[in-house]
């Protein structure tokens, strides 16, 4: 099994004018890893900062983002980290609000056994799971 870096899966799931090398290089470097049996490992930290980059500098909407990330864990050659709580972000984010790195937050927040994420992100004011510190605890703390 080999792992893939943000910039590599980039490379792969974007044409870039200027990057064609580096695209025909990713792709040939997968092609011969599947031809050899390879298993291709998506770190969730990659998978995370690879929707990053792909929400903000390629302004790639979030319905497209979500069909890419769905490909990739239908993919029979590829294995994504923690694919059981990549499936439950994106569930929540596909319906949610803030960035898709929150919901892994939150989802690994549930995993861990927390029943709130403080926080002072904004977006995520809606989310039942998240609380601005300064509401927390809920009632106050008289």
């Amino acid at each position: 099994m080999i792992a893939l870096d943000t910039n590599v899966l980039v490379r792969f799931l974007v044409a870039e004018p200027g990057a064609e090398e580096q695209a025909q290089a990713v792709r040939a470097a997968l092609q011969a890893a599947v031809s050899a049996k390879e298993r291709l490992f998506i770190p969730l930290v990659t998978l995370v900062e690879t929707i990053w980059v792909l929400r903000r500098a390629y302004r790639q909407p979030k319905p497209v983002v979500i069909a890419l990330v769905e490909r990739l864990c239908d993919h029979g050659s590829m294995l994504l980290e923690e694919g059981d709580l990549v499936d439950a972000a994106l569930a929540a984010w596909r319906d949610g609000v803030g960035d898709f790195s929150d919901h892994v937050i939150g989802q690994e927040a549930l995993r861990g056994g927390c029943h709130v994420v403080l926080s002072f992100d904004r977006q995520m004011r809606g989310s039942p799971l998240f609380c601005d510190p300064a509401d927390y605890p809920p009632g106050g703390l008289g």
